[in-house]
């Protein structure tokens, strides 16, 4: 059986300075190791704000009152887990060093003292993996903003982070961009990801858990089914996936269920009366 790491979160508060409201208020949630979160939520909702706790950077670089408790196990080993970030804006993932797209991945591993043959054989594998391939030998300033979103992620998996947290990564990707991206994040089987995305439709088929925020509040936190089900009989002020309106236009639910499907293979099994 695999050990499991949990990511957990007990009526965690959090008030910045000066700050009359919480950015993050009385949220719980527990997390099992290998799990793929999906965060939703409007403008100022608190998604980043959770992130940056995740990460450390709360209160580490950015200094904030916490309260209730964040806990991250790992208990195969003593050590700490590692913890990977990237940000919504690619340009303040890059070091401003480095002269290339090749420099630009190797340089974490630089700083931690890898071996010359670890880094080139790490940064051929992880640009690969990302297609970033063929512009390895170019400038970081003179690639696309979808590029630069890839490579924004390269320099944090050539890592091997244990948890991944993305703050919107897709937001300068075309739809082709996006959908790729989401479907290389879903092959991920050595990291615990949490996604900040509007993206609802590609989400809710990535997602094992959604959790939605708003004014600071976990207002869900489930199934990306049973959220959606939730968030629309709720009226929650929030977009709701293609495949969910077209089986509620035909009402079709799910086998035991008043919930419709959210997922396009859930739909077709509902479709063909197959959804045991």
């Amino acid at each position: 059986m695999a050990v499991e790491k949990f990511v957990a979160l007990d009526r965690v508060s959090v008030k910045y300075p000066n700050a009359q409201n919480w950015a993050l208020d009385w949220v719980s949630m527990s997390v099992p190791q290998f799990a793929k979160v999906g965060i939703i939520g409007n403008s100022d909702a608190g998604k980043t704000t959770f992130c940056q706790l995740l990460a450390g950077i709360i209160p580490e670089m950015i200094h904030a009152r916490i309260e209730g408790q964040l806990q991250i196990d790992r208990n195969d080993t003593k050590q700490q887990p590692s913890v990977g970030y990237v940000f919504q804006d690619p340009e303040s993932q890059m070091s401003g060093l480095a002269e290339t797209v090749a420099d630009e991945i190797a340089f974490g591993l630089i700083n931690a003292g890898f071996s010359e043959l670890e880094i080139d054989q790490r940064v051929k594998h992880v640009a690969k993996e990302l297609e970033l391939t063929s512009i390895l030998h170019q400038s970081p300033t003179e690639i696309s903003g979808g590029q630069q979103q890839r490579l924004a992620l390269a320099t944090v998996l050539v890592v091997e982070p244990d948890i991944l947290i993305l703050d919107n990564p897709t937001s300068q990707m075309d739809p082709q961009g996006k959908a790729w991206l989401f479907e290389h994040l879903a092959t991920l089987k050595k990291q615990t990801i949490f996604l900040v995305s509007d993206e609802i439709d590609l989400l809710c088929e990535f997602a094992d858990y959604l959790g939605v925020f708003a004014q600071g509040k976990l207002l869900a936190f489930d199934t990306p089914a049973h959220v959606i089900n939730q968030a629309d009989q709720n009226h929650w002020p929030m977009a709701l996936p293609t495949v969910y309106q077209f089986a509620k236009a035909l009402s079709k639910t799910m086998a035991g269920t008043y919930r419709y499907p959210v997922t396009l293979g859930r739909l077709k099994r509902v479709m063909h009366n197959d959804d045991d």
